[in-house]
């Protein structure tokens, strides 16, 4: 009588015992899982309202309401169109500044920084030029400049300057230092101050030294 209990008991706890350690061993499972793939969440796509309304399409609603006529829509379009142009053009111009200190001959520094500036500027046409010349570069605008031919010219360079719509400006008290007047500048050029430079430093969006 014991025997037959002890082996209906084996027949019950037996498959119970295996369905425990088959949950448990697929609870290892799904935990590894997580701990491998990081914690589930659900994704909720983000949610874009309406797109902005531009001034033109503003302009185009109440055309459509009857509050403009066609005269006066396409002239308002005229004027958007001209505004948007414009805004292109001053957000890609470059303002750089060049700062000369070296004597114009002797050695190549003011001959390379202007070799520079031109090349950049053909790089970039919106680009907007400045060259400050300081100490012995002051010289180098001096007017009536003669070099031998195939011989960099520092005037006729300074001149390229001006015809890509670009300044020149000198230090006022470097001139003084050097017995340099203003009615000795070559055609452009002009005598300046720090304060004045300080300034275009600030408006500059690259500045480089030679």
């Amino acid at each position: 009588m014991m025997g037959w209990g002890a082996g209906w008991y084996g027949m019950i706890l037996g498959p119970l015992i295996m369905i425990v350690i088959l949950a448990a061993l697929i609870s290892v499972v799904v935990l590894l899982v997580r701990w491998v793939a990081g914690p589930w969440h659900s994704v909720v796509p983000p949610r874009h309202g309406p797109p902005a309304r531009t001034p033109l399409d503003i302009l185009k609603e109440r055309y459509a309401r009857g509050e403009l006529n066609k005269e006066e829509f396409e002239e308002r379009r005229h004027v958007l169109g001209d505004r948007v142009s414009s805004c292109s053009r001053e957000e890609i111009a470059v303002k750089i500044l060049f700062i000369l200190n070296d004597p114009p001959y002797g050695t190549e520094r003011c001959y390379n920084a202007l070799r520079l500036a031109l090349a950049l500027q053909r790089k970039e046409p919106a680009t907007q030029l400045s060259v400050f010349l300081m100490a012995d570069a002051v010289v180098a605008a001096r007017r009536g400049q003669k070099t031998p031919d195939g011989y960099y010219n520092l005037e006729r360079m300074l001149k390229r300057v001006f015809a890509v719509n670009g300044q020149v400006l000198l230090c006022g008290t470097c001139m003084d230092a050097r017995g340099l007047t203003e009615a000795e500048l070559m055609e452009g050029s002009r005598r300046s101050t720090m304060d004045e430079l300080a300034t275009e430093t600030l408006a500059a969006d690259k500045v480089i030294v030679f």
